[in-house]
């Protein structure tokens, strides 16, 4: 097993601890948002069976999210902590 520290960046599908890993797109955010009174994503995936991941990209254009958008920016920051979303460097 590779543990060098560029580990974070990496993707994997089969995962030693069992975990099913999802990767997450930019265009989830906005159905999630719209639906956070009926779907809760750490009760959906939590993160004892699931491994969550954004791309670097989505990353970035979840920071360029303009200020009248703050709701969804504070929606998406507590979902990506909640759910312990990690950032790699490729989709």
């Amino acid at each position: 097993m590779n543990t060098s520290s560029n580990d974070h960046w990496r993707f994997e599908n089969n995962r030693p601890d069992g975990k099913v890993a999802v990767m997450l797109d930019n265009n989830l955010w906005d159905w999630l948002y719209c639906q956070r009174t009926t779907i809760h994503l750490p009760t959906e995936l939590p993160a004892n069976r699931f491994a969550l991941y954004i791309p670097r990209e989505v990353e970035i254009e979840h920071r360029a999210i303009p200020e009248h958008k703050a709701d969804l920016r504070r929606f998406i920051d507590a979902t990506i902590e909640a759910c312990e979303i990690e950032t790699i460097a490729y989709i």
